[in-house]
Order: structure tokens, then C-alpha cells, then sequence
């Protein structure tokens, strides 16, 4: 598996056991998390099952799922966004990663990530074409 590091100024909703997920798949989850050493972020530790590793790279975006996204308008009503119901009971990490894969290396171990408090709107479009190996 893949064992990066998430950092943020503060814990949100994930914990261990929290999923992560590429375009609502689980592909890892969190391991644990705890303070830095100088207390000033805090570290969430994550692994990628090594099946889908590459999907993450050197420039991949991480964000937190918080479980229920309700949107309400006047003309369209309520609007309600769940990345999966386990996210919802425990919270979760969602990723995507920018259209030219090719741009940046798959990330290693180690590899050190910031890890936002919601997407931008371009992170959710972002479609690219990366090879998952076949499970064997």
C-alpha cells in the first residue's frame, strides 16, 4: 500500500478506519492521526490500497468529507450530496487528481499533502485517464 501524509490546520471529521475515495470508490482509508511536532498542524496518516496507488500523484488534491452536502434554492429545492453513507457516520477524504497525470509522478511513500476543507469546483471536473491494474 500507499502511506501518505495529509496535513491541516485542524482535525476534521475523519478518524481512523474514515474511507478514501476516488470518484466515490474506497480506495484506502485513514490510519491514525495526531498532532505535528511542533503542535502547529495536525497529521492524518492515510494508506491507498496498492491496487490503486497510481491514481494518486505528486499533484493530487485532497478535501474532506464531511459526510451530508445539502444545498437548498428557490428554484430547484433541496439538493442533497452524499459522498457514501459511511462517510456520513464517520466522515472521509475524497482526492482527485488534474487531467494531465502525466504532469507529476506517482506519488511515494512519505509523500506530504495539504488536506483542504472542501474541493474547487475544478477538482470535481477533473477527468483523467490513468491505468488501475487489473486485481490478480
Amino acid at each position: 500500500s500507499l502511506k501518505i501524509t495529509l496535513l491541516s490546520g485542524r482535525l476534521e471529521a475523519s478518524k481512523a478506519g474514515s474511507p478514501v475515495s476516488y470518484r466515490g470508490v474506497e480506495v484506502g482509508a485513514v490510519n491514525d492521526c495526531q498532532l505535528s511536532s511542533n503542535a502547529l498542524t495536525v497529521e492524518t496518516h492515510v494508506f491507498i490500497n496498492r491496487h490503486y496507488a497510481n491514481l494518486v500523484r505528486n499533484n493530487s488534491k485532497f478535501w474532506n468529507v464531511s459526510g451530508l452536502d445539502a444545498k437548498f434554492g428557490l428554484f430547484r429545492g433541496l439538493n442533497i450530496n452524499v459522498e457514501s453513507i459511511k462517510s456520513l457516520v464517520v466522515g472521509g477524504i475524497a482526492f482527485a487528481t488534474p487531467n494531465d497525470p502525466k504532469d507529476a509522478a506517482p506519488a511515494k511513500d512519505g509523500t506530504v499533502f495539504a488536506f483542504n476543507e472542501e474541493p474547487k469546483k475544478e477538482w470535481l471536473e477533473w477527468n483523467p485517464e490513468i491505468m488501475v491494474p487489473s486485481e490478480k
